[in-house]
């Protein structure tokens, strides 16, 4: 009798493991409400995910000057180390120029600077990048501490002359990968165009939240996250294949020895 009771709940067991939809977060971190970043696990249709949520006055962006970019987390790290800051998470931040210093591709805002000016192109394609499969847009941060993001055309048509001054901090790139709740046109389910990637998006609260793939993937997969599972109503995509994430709570983001980047986005204690 025992036997049987012990079998028939093992069968159970199973069954209820493997009905337990795709789209289940599941929390292999601490997942503490902390004051600065929230983190949690996703296992999103077959794919694995980390996401990282905050509010957006803890954010700042980083660049360099042009004799000096940062690069990598670890040179951003000792630039703050010697103004007695640490880094405590920080994820590579846009489309850049590699031949150029690592330029941004696009609009650069720093601490309500004008590094470089938006990239207006919003008719055609002048190179086939992901940067140019229109719309891109522009993940910008306001004085007030708002976030926000926004088409190209759209960032175009909001912020002209001295407007563009609500802004601290900004960066362009592309595609968009849900603008307005709607999945970019072009992207298809099952692409084979895979890679490691990172975005940003707005939750309904208000908060920013990046996320960075743990297995490759495509443009459909990681939009359809933003959209169906974390609800946002506009994402951005910053990166593949270079995609890098500084977070030490979690052994496999723990180096700063990442990266050849343009921008960094990063939290600073």
């Amino acid at each position: 009798m025992i036997k049987t009771i012990l079998s028939i709940l093992f069968l159970w067991i199973i069954y209820w493991f493997a009905s337990i939809p795709s789209c289940t977060k599941y929390y292999l971190l601490e997942h503490q409400e902390s004051s600065i970043l929230r983190d949690t696990m996703i296992k999103w249709r077959g794919k694995n995910y980390v996401v990282l949520s905050t509010s957006p006055e803890k954010l700042s962006f980083f660049l360099g000057d042009k004799s000096n970019r940062f690069k990598s987390f670890s040179n951003l790290a000792s630039h703050l180390k010697n103004k007695n800051k640490q880094l405590l998470f920080a994820m590579n931040g846009g489309m850049y120029l590699p031949n150029h210093n690592n330029e941004p591709q696009g609009l650069y805002i720093e601490t309500g600077k004008i590094i470089k000016e938006l990239d207006s192109i919003v008719a055609y394609r002048p190179i086939k990048t992901n940067f140019y499969l229109h719309p891109n847009g522009v993940f910008y941060i306001t004085k007030d501490g708002s976030a926000y993001i926004k088409s190209n055309k759209e960032f175009q048509q909001e912020f002209r002359g001295d407007k563009i001054n609500r802004i601290k901090y900004a960066t362009q790139s592309g595609p968009l990968l849900v603008n307005h709740k709607e999945l970019h046109k072009a992207f298809t389910p099952k692409s084979k165009n895979v890679h490691i990637r990172n975005a940003v998006g707005i939750l309904p609260s208000g908060e920013v939240c990046f996320v960075i793939s743990e297995d490759k993937i495509c443009f459909h997969d990681i939009a359809s996250l933003f959209k169906d599972n974390l609800k946002c109503r506009n994402a951005l995509y910053l990166d593949g294949f270079v995609s890098e994430l500084y977070y030490p709570k979690i052994k496999k983001y723990n180096s700063l020895n990442r990266g050849d980047f343009g921008v960094i986005i990063g939290i600073i204690d």
